[in-house]
This record gives structure tokens, C-alpha cells and sequence, in this order.
């Protein structure tokens, strides 16, 4: 679990891991990342000349990791176009900052939210743009994991989809990732105790999608793996991701 504690604190990046570097020194070099991403990639992408626009765009969506993208709300608080917000989304999205996870909207018969749902890429980064520090709980984890399931998935499944599921009644699927054989559903708990009630959403689940539902999850941080169904399982999202 050694290396589970470092990604949730620093994040993933390799630099992070020279055993010279203190805590102090994980914390200004990612200071330092943030700072260089600005000046030289963002610059790089956009050719912006004023980049405070966009770095209260970073901001505000560093708060707003794990939610529904709003773009109109983003660009009243920050003051700016929505047209600028969808184009720096873009941005962050071609240089690795976000992910913005599309919605599932396949099922005519129920009424789905199809709004995005946006998650900062690394929880360290996360950090150092809100110049806070700590473990990440809420949907500051929710992000975490999302995004560290969408890195290892590349590596693995090609062909992997991933998305989010919203009902306009409020029932929400954290994840649903699509394989060509059917769909893997997980909801992500920051809960150190998870019983059934947290699998709520996941039951029935298969009723609502176009191709068999594998298998569902209950990634958590809860220490105890548990069968809550035949179908859904709950896991330390430590051991999960490896």
C-alpha cells in the first residue's frame, strides 16, 4: 500500500518517486509543473497572450473535479465566453489535464443526463492548482480513480470506452466502461465501511444498457473485499488498480 498512499498524496508522476525528494520538494516541483504547463504548453496550444483568463479557468475546475460540466456556470464565474470555456476545456483535455468523461445516452426509453462530467487527470496536479494539500476524499477521489482506471486501461484495452451514467431522477453510475463483450460498471465510495446500500444504483443496472453488464464494482477504502451480489464486488480501490 506503500506506493497507493504516495499516488493519492503526490500523484503519478515519476518524478515524485526520487527517493531524495522530501515532502516539501514533491510539493515545489509540482508547483513548478503547474507553473511551467502555463507558460510553455498552454502558450504552446493556444498562443494565448493574456493567460489569467485560463488560469482562473483552472482553477474553477480544479473545484469542480468530479462534477457535470456546466459550461455557461463556468463561464460566469470566470468571466469569460462560453465559447472560451469549451475551447480551453480543449486545452486541458489535449495536454492530459482533464478527462472529460462522455455520457451514456444510449436507452431512447429513459431520459439521461448528456452533459460530460469532468475529471483533473491527476490528484497531485489537483494540489498544486489549489495550492491545498492532503489525501483526497468526495469527489476528489471519485476523480482520482476514474482517471487512474482510464491510464491503465489505455495500456490495455484499445478498444476500451469510457463513460459516465446519469438518470434525470438522480440515479448515477460512477463509471461504465465498454468493452467489445459487454460493460463494466463501478461506483467509487471515499467510505472506509461499504455495504449493499452503496451498490444501489449498480442493481438493475443491466436493464438500462445495450450489452451485457459484466460485471460491477464498488471501489472504496474500505479494507475488507466483499461479494454484495452475485454480480457486484466491493474492493479496496488500492488493490484494484495495483
Amino acid at each position: 500500500m506503500k506506493a497507493w498512499n504516495h499516488y493519492c498524496l503526490f500523484g503519478g508522476y515519476p518524478a515524485l518517486t526520487n527517493p531524495d525528494f522530501g515532502e516539501e520538494d514533491r510539493h515545489r516541483w509540482l508547483s513548478q509543473y503547474v507553473r511551467t504547463y502555463l507558460e510553455r504548453d498552454v502558450r504552446d496550444l493556444s498562443a494565448l497572450r493574456d493567460l489569467e483568463p485560463f488560469i482562473r479557468l483552472q482553477r474553477y475546475v480544479a473545484y469542480q473535479s468530479g462534477r457535470i460540466v456546466n459550461v455557461s456556470e463556468i463561464a460566469k464565474q470566470v468571466g469569460v465566453s462560453a465559447k472560451t470555456v469549451q475551447k480551453y476545456l480543449r486545452y486541458m483535455e489535449l495536454s492530459y489535464q482533464v478527462l472529460l468523461l462522455r455520457p451514456w445516452h444510449r436507452n431512447n426509453a429513459k431520459r439521461l443526463v448528456k452533459s460530460p462530467k469532468l475529471h483533473m487527470f491527476d490528484h497531485g496536479v489537483l494540489q498544486a492548482v489549489l495550492q491545498k494539500r492532503g489525501l483526497p476524499f468526495g469527489l476528489e477521489f471519485e476523480s482520482l480513480v476514474v482517471a487512474e482506471l482510464y491510464k491503465q486501461a489505455q495500456t490495455i484495452f484499445s478498444n476500451a470506452r469510457f463513460f459516465h451514467l446519469r438518470t434525470v431522477d438522480g440515479r448515477e453510475v460512477d463509471l461504465l466502461v465498454e468493452l467489445p463483450e459487454g460493460y463494466l460498471a463501478f461506483e467509487i465510495k471515499s467510505a472506509t465501511n461499504v455495504d449493499l446500500s452503496d451498490a444501489r444504483h449498480l442493481r438493475s443496472l443491466a436493464d438500462l444498457l445495450d450489452k451485457p453488464l459484466l460485471h460491477s464494482f464498488v471501489l472504496s477504502l474500505d479494507m475488507e473485499s466483499k461479494r454484495l451480489e452475485p454480480d457486484i464486488t466491493a474492493v479496496h480501490a488500492g488493490y484494484f488498480l495495483g
